[in-house]
């Protein structure tokens, strides 16, 4: 963006420009390390579909994780229906989520798996961030 304007005598012109691109590739390496580094935490749920479900969603900023059942596998307690059978199929009742947590299966799998990957990586992504954002 460009900006032209006189405040009193004194002229004022500005091309923001750089800027937008520095902080436009600080939010794709971003969101690219956040997947790339969030991954390893991520369980991979009954079909293993879960983890692989990752993705940058369009326009950046968010990283999304979309399987069926990813809240329940994100809070780490086990979801059953009224009845108390573990599988809530298509069409069957809304699924309650009681007070047992999940068992993950794979080495390294967090419940809040974001919130893990953030444990252990935030200066990097802080990092990151401050290289794009300071680039001529």
């Amino acid at each position: 963006m460009k900006i032209n304007t006189k405040i009193g005598n004194v002229g004022i012109k500005l091309d923001t420009s750089r800027i937008e691109r520095n902080l436009k590739n600080a939010q794709r390496k971003l969101d690219e390390a956040v997947l790339l580094d969030t991954t390893p935490y991520v369980p991979k749920g009954g079909t293993g579909y879960l983890r692989g479900s990752g993705h940058i969603e369009d326009g950046g900023g968010a990283v999304v994780w979309g399987a069926n059942y990813s809240h329940f596998q994100y809070v780490g307690y086990v979801r059953t229906d009224e009845n108390g059978r573990v599988w809530v199929g298509k069409n069957e009742q809304k699924p309650i989520l009681t007070n047992r947590p999940l068992q993950y299966s794979q080495p390294g799998a967090e419940k809040e798996f974001f919130e893990a990957a953030k444990r252990d990586h935030l200066k990097e992504w802080e990092d990151i961030v401050k290289r794009e954002v300071d680039k001529g």
